[in-house]
Parts: structure tokens; sequence; C-alpha cells
């Protein structure tokens, strides 16, 4: 009876407990009453997981610029190429020197390959148009400033500017501010010059010293040392004009003297007319006044240019009148005497205006297959290390500043580099370099007739204008 109480009691109070909770579905059946798992916010919303950005639709890697097709840094060379130069040195000197640099800049950019060609300037001259207008294999290239030369060719659209390497690569501020302007065509920027060439006198400092004589500042004083060396069985000025082209030199350095820059310009690039007084006085000068003062050695129509040089390495002439090239070459062969240099004198009260150039310029053509590599080689063309081999191993002054006191050079080398860093006084023009081939035929060929007698110096200006008339007329020139 008592267990049947007790059991009874137990059965309520259960009951009791069950009543006293809350419902039980709000709460613990969340499955029928929430919203299920597609319904919720946010995966309705949300792109479902194929459609999220997954690995197969990012930015694949084959469609990122990858580094082989990136355009090269002007000092950087990602990529293993051939670059074709063709350069003028034909001379096994300067053949040697530029091998040397091409190993210099291989060792740099191991990734780029030299393969070096050479030629003749006039035979390069006579395919360039051509060649670079059907397209042409080389991308850098070895050629001639002013309008016969790079103006064809920047005329045509067959070269490439470089006013904006000029800029990013400091070139404007590195090269000395004339010689960029020999680079120049119409405005434009075409090249990166090789080397500093302007023309004077090498003398020999013993015998100067011995007959009491001083670098001449004038024409007159010139002409007392002609006498000097005269009197005391030297062969005052060594001149050899068998083939020609001296002759053009000392047109020049004679004709930058007397009209200086602002005259001699306008018959170079525009039709102004090489028949003019000036122009007459300067033939006078070199080919008929100094040969009748006794100024140069026997009959140098006849004479070849390396007599008249050994003339004067042998101590039996007084000076020549050449161009800084020639300066290896002087301290090579000098017998027992230290040579110097000095500029032409001035003539009439004129500024002393010598004659200069850049001997070369390094251009990249329009086509050029690898035209940031070449990039890279025109840069490399202006380094330090490029400077100690032109200066050491062939004896040309680069077309900037250079510290020369780490180079082995003579003290001839330094003290004419120190001379052309000099940027205070004004520099000329090379006229045989910056005329058209045909009219320095007719300055080599007139000019021997006047040294003959055969044409008077009025003639030969006459002739030198109509050789530029013909040479517009051909082509060959082109003037604003």
């Amino acid at each position: 009876m008592n267990k049947v109480l007790v059991l009874a009691a137990v059965i309520l109070l259960l009951i009791g407990l069950i009543a006293c909770q809350a419902p039980p579905t709000p709460i613990p059946a969340p499955p029928p009453t929430q919203p299920p798992a597609p319904t919720q916010p946010p995966a309705p919303t949300q792109p479902p997981a194929v459609t999220k950005a997954p690995e197969p639709t990012k930015a694949p890697e084959p469609t990122k610029a990858p580094e082989p097709t990136k355009a090269p840094a002007a000092t950087t060379a990602p990529q293993a190429v051939t670059l074709k130069v063709l350069d003028v040195r034909t001379d096994a000197t300067q053949g040697a020197a530029m091998d040397k640099l091409n190993k210099l800049f291989m060792e740099k950019y191991p990734n780029i390959k030299v393969q070096r060609e050479a030629m003749q300037l006039a035979d390069l001259q006579s395919i360039a148009p051509t060649n670079l207008s059907a397209g042409t294999t080389w991308d850098v290239i070895e050629y001639g400033p002013g309008g016969s030369y790079v103006g064809v060719l920047a005329d045509a659209g067959l070269v490439r500017p470089l006013d904006d390497q000029y800029k990013s690569l400091g070139w404007d501020k590195k090269f000395f501010k004339w010689t960029v302007e020999r680079t120049m065509w119409n405005g434009k920027v075409y090249g990166v010059p090789n080397a500093l060439e302007t023309y004077g006198c090498f003398y020999n400092q013993d015998q100067f010293q011995k007959l009491g004589l001083q670098v001449p500042k004038t024409y007159d004083d010139l002409l007392k040392i002609v006498k000097t060396a005269k009197d005391n069985n030297l062969v005052p000025i060594a001149f050899g004009d068998l083939e020609k082209w001296p002759a053009y030199h000392a047109f020049s350095t004679v004709t930058n003297n007397l009209m200086g820059n602002d005259k001699l310009r306008p018959l170079l690039y525009t039709k102004a007319s090489w028949d003019d007084p000036d122009v007459v006085k300067a033939i006078k000068t070199w080919f008929v006044d100094m040969p009748k003062a006794g100024a140069f050695n026997s009959d140098p129509v006849a004479t070849k240019v390396e007599d008249a040089r050994t003339l004067f390495y042998s101590g039996k002439a007084l000076t020549i009148c050449t161009g800084t090239f020639l300066i290896g070459r002087v301290n090579l062969n000098a017998k027992g005497f230290t040579p110097g240099w000095f500029f032409f004198p001035s003539i009439d009260g004129k500024p002393v205006n010598p004659p200069s150039g850049v001997g070369k310029l390094w251009i990249t053509p329009a086509k050029a297959p690898h035209p940031q590599e070449a990039l890279l080689y025109l840069d490399f063309l202006t380094t330090d290390a490029a400077s100690k081999v032109y200066l050491e191993d062939v004896g040309l002054i680069p077309a900037w500043s250079v510290d020369t006191s780490k180079l082995n050079l003579s003290p001839l080398m330094k003290d004419t580099v120190a001379a052309l860093a000099n940027q205070s006084i004004s520099y000329g023009h090379n006229i045989d370099v910056e005329m058209p081939a045909s009219f320095s035929l007719a300055m080599g060929d007139g000019f021997q007739g006047v040294l003959l007698g055969q044409k008077t110096p009025e003639q030969m200006a006459k002739d030198l204008q109509k050789a530029k008339e013909d040479a517009i007329a051909a082509g060959q020139l082109k003037v604003k």
C-alpha cells in the first residue's frame, strides 16, 4: 500500500514539472522554424563556391608581363642576344682597341654577344641609305656627322633620335656642349660622339728652347719662326700633300681662324656661298703666301704624308700641322726630343678658332633589331673604362672631361687633353668631315692646283661653290 502511494506521488510530481516548462518548439527545434542554410543571408547573395575568384580564373602567369617580354632598362640586359656592331676602325691598332672595348662590354653584360664588322667610312656611306631602307641587321653603326652623313639618314627616317636618352642617361651633362651640337641635325640628337679631333701644330720643344723661340700667338709670329728655322737649316713646317687630304685640314685651320663660326656655319648648313673674300684669303694664306715664305719642305704635292711626318719625327722639321689623332704616333716615333702642341695662331687679330669635331658618331638604326641593348652599348662607350682604352691604346681624346691622373699617358697627351677641356674658347668645324665626299674631292684636286700655280685662290673659291651646288643637286648634301 505504501509503495503504491509513493509511486503515485512520483507520477504526479513529474506531471507538474512538465506542465511548468516553456513550450518546446520555438527553441530546441531550429530546423523547422529557422530559415534553412540556403536562404540565410548571406548565402543567397554571395556567389557560390564555384563562382568565387578561384585560382583558375585569377590572372594566370601566362598573361602577366613576364620578364623576357618587358622592355629592358638601359642598364640591364635580360635576354641573351647577339648585338651586331659596324665600325670604321679598319686600322690594325684601332681595330684591336675596338676588340678590347667589346670584350670589356661583354664581361659587363654576359648575356650580350658583340659581333663586330669593320668597313671604310667611304664604302659605308655609299651603301648605308640603301641597306638601312631595306631593313638592317646592324644594331650600332659608327658613322659620320653632318648633313652629308647622318643628316641624309635622319631626313629619311633611317636613324633613331636619342634626345630622350641624352636626358635619361645624363649624356647631355657629360659631353662637352659643343660636341653635342655636332651630333645634331634639324634640332635633334642622332648619335654619341666617339672622340674629339682638333687641328693645330706639333712642335719640337727642344729646338724651340735652343733657338729662343716661343709658341706663336699671331700669324706674324709664325712667319718669324719660319725664318729662324730656315736660317738654321730646319724645315719650318713639314707638309706632305700627295694624298690630297692634308690640304683639307690646312684649309679648315686657316678658314676657321679667319671666318669664325658665325660666318662659317652658313657655308656648311645653308646655301651661303663659298665664293667669299675670307675663303679666298684663307686659300691664299696657306697655299700661296706660306710656300713663298719658304714655310714648307720642297714640293709638298709630291711628298707623301708619312714622309712629311718622318721629317718631324727625325727632328729635321721644326713643326708639323695636323690633327690630334696623330698624338699616339708622335709619342711613338719622335726621336731624341720632347714634342709639344699649339693651336694655329690668330690671323689679323681674329680669335683662334681651331677646327674641331667629334671624329665619328655612334648611331643606332631606326630598325635596329635590339635597340635597348644598343643603348647599353652606347652608354658603355662613355664610361671610364672606355676612356682608358681610347686614351692609352689608341691616342683618341674622349668628348667629355677625363681625369688623366691615374692613366698611363705621355706629357703631350695630358697637355692636349687639358687644353681641350678648356671650354672657354671657341671650337670651329672640320670642313671635310661636314661636307660630302665630292666637295672634298674638289678641295683635294683644286688645292694641289693652287700649290702648283695652275689655279688662283679666286678660281678655287668659285670651284668650291660649284662643288657645293652640285652636291645639293645630287642629294649628297642637305642644307637648311
